[in-house]
């Protein structure tokens, strides 16, 4: 019993760290700590999933009708009850927290639920049934209950970001009915089992897979946090405008938010969202660097020099090259339909120039005499 629980335990923190690795910008949305204590409310997911067993499963049929009791069993017990189980504690636990700063945060939180009724449902089967078989559980099981769950919270994802409000009584009737298709998927692959063909369930797997890769390919595409050109000005700043309500406290939107401002002209508006940076992360060389930047442009140029060239040294050569690189694409003039600078823009621009200048002889300077 020990090993199987600690077989399990190390089982599941791989599948939580592989499922933390799956978001891109969990660091500045600090989405880790959630995706953990999803995971332990996930553990309560069995409660209401004995109930409804309690309350459906009964002598229906008799033995002589192996395929129809497993059809009823599977698709009509097993998999609504435990899709069902999994989605109200995910739904309920992600209403009381609002812990949602993106799509994507849905189908991970979904799946922290998942691997959390996985683990309990495995610790059962390495106990009851078999040990030996828990590796294969957690290889084709757990990935299963993950694919499932990102089919609901898809669902969810198109109530909670959608144009319509999340409270109406419609919205809430489609999440739930959104549960049925994962449970089907669910039930298919039992019902595989239980008529002993593997291949069919492993290829209601691979269809479940590829149904989950596509919702996140997706998810990432639409992401606040996806990267934008200076062309694309008009539609990224709307975009992380939009991500900014939920997540008020991101350093990386309003970052780049400030830069997609300093791009089009607005440096007062550049400026506001930096300083939402330095309440956050109060000693980022990088954001000062920015807004040394935007106060030069905004004409108060004695004060952003001085602050320019004491957090510009501040950064090691990287951040100094990238920024760099991300100041001179946002302040140049181009014909792709970005905003042209006026002549005293390009004049305080000339401040920044020469300032880039100036240190790129002074480092070339350096290097010589080492």
């Amino acid at each position: 019993m020990l090993g199987i629980l600690i077989f399990d335990f190390v089982a599941a923190v791989l599948w939580i760290f592989f499922l933390t690795r799956l978001d891109p910008n969990r660091k500045d949305k600090k989405s880790v700590s959630r995706l953990i204590k999803f995971f332990l409310a996930g553990l309560l997911s069995v409660i209401p999933t004995l109930l409804l067993y309690e309350i459906l499963i009964f002598d229906y049929i008799d033995s002589g009708s192996w395929v129809l009791y497993s059809i009823i069993e599977e698709f009509l017990i097993v998999g609504p009850v435990e899709e069902f189980s999994k989605f109200i504690i995910f739904f309920l636990f992600s209403r009381k927290l609002k812990s949602t700063r993106e799509p994507i945060d849905v189908i991970l939180q979904a799946g922290a639920v998942a691997l959390a009724f996985a683990t309990v449902e495995n610790i059962f089967y390495g106990t009851f049934v078999h040990p030996d078989i828990l590796f294969f559980r957690w290889l084709f099981c757990a990935t299963g209950h993950l694919a499932y769950s990102s089919i609901w919270a898809f669902y969810c994802i198109a109530v909670y970001y959608g144009n319509n409000s999340n409270k109406s009584r419609h919205n809430y009737l489609l999440i739930i009915f959104s549960i049925f298709p994962a449970a089907f998927l669910h039930g298919l692959y039992n019902f595989m089992l239980d008529m002993g063909l593997p291949l069919g369930a492993l290829l209601v797997s691979a269809i479940a897979l590829s149904l989950a890769y596509c919702i996140y390919r997706i998810l990432l595409k639409t992401s606040p946090y996806r990267l934008f050109t200076p062309a694309e000005y008009k539609q990224a700043i709307p975009v992380m405008l939009q991500g900014l309500k939920r997540n008020p406290g991101s350093v990386v939107l309003n970052r780049r938010l400030a830069l997609f401002y300093l791009h089009t002209g607005d440096y007062r508006k550049s400026l506001k969202h930096l300083e939402r940076c330095r309440k956050i992360s109060p000693n980022n060389a990088y954001v000062k660097s920015i807004k040394a930047v935007a106060l030069i442009m905004d004409g108060k140029i004695e004060r952003g020099e001085n602050l320019l060239s004491r957090s510009f040294r501040r950064m090691d050569s990287p951040a100094r090259w990238i920024f760099k690189r991300n100041i001179k694409r946002m302040l140049s003039d181009t014909t792709d339909g970005s905003p042209q600078m006026k002549a005293e823009q390009r004049y305080n621009r000339f401040f920044v120039d020469h300032f880039f200048s100036y240190d790129t002889a002074l480092s070339t300077a350096s290097i010589n005499e080492n």
